[in-house]
C-alpha cells in the first residue's frame, strides 16, 4: 500500500475525533471511493469527504500519508480518538479551499437535508460540480444562419 489514510470526523457542528491510521490500494490522493468505503465500514455510518485536510510524504497527487476531513451521517458506532483540532479551525475559510469544502455547502448544492446523503464522493473536487447521476449535460450551441 502506498497511502495511508486518517481522517478527522465532524457531525454537524461538532469535531467528533480521529479515524487510526488505515491503508488503501490506490495512490491518489482525489480518489476519495476507497476511503469512504473503509470509514463507512469501520464507523458503522455512512461518510462524505468534505476536502484533504493535509499530506505527509508522497508528491505529486500520491502516496504518502493523507488526512482527510469526513462529514458522519449520524454518531458513529466506535469510539475515535481525540482531534488536535477545533471545528471552527475546520470550517474556517482557507486560501486555497473551495467555498463549497464544507458540509453545509455540499448540503446548499446539492439542496439535501442537514445531514450527507450519498455514500461518498468518488473525487474530493469535482463531484459536487457534476450532474445529477443518469443526466449529461451538453453545451448548447448555437446554429450557424446562413445567407
Amino acid at each position: 500500500m502506498s497511502r495511508s489514510v486518517s481522517a478527522v470526523v465532524t457531525r454537524g457542528t461538532e469535531c467528533l475525533g480521529v479515524v487510526d491510521e488505515f491503508g488503501v490500494d490506490v495512490p491518489w490522493w482525489a480518489d476519495v471511493g476507497p476511503v469512504v468505503a473503509t470509514l463507512t465500514e469501520r464507523l458503522g455510518v455512512r461518510v462524505v469527504v468534505l476536502r484533504l485536510l493535509h499530506v505527509t510524504g508522497g508528491e505529486g497527487g500520491r502516496d504518502g500519508h493523507v488526512t482527510y476531513h469526513v462529514e458522519a451521517a449520524g454518531p458513529p458506532v466506535r469510539e475515535l480518538r481525540p482531534a488536535d483540532v477545533e471545528y471552527a479551525d475546520l470550517v474556517a475559510p482557507q486560501r486555497f479551499r473551495s467555498p463549497w469544502a464544507t458540509s453545509a455547502g455540499l448540503r446548499e448544492l446539492r439542496g439535501q437535508p442537514p445531514s450527507p446523503r450519498s455514500p461518498g464522493t468518488t473525487r474530493t473536487s469535482c463531484q459536487p460540480c457534476s450532474p445529477p447521476a443518469g443526466r449529461r449535460q451538453r453545451p448548447r450551441l448555437r446554429a450557424r444562419e446562413r445567407e
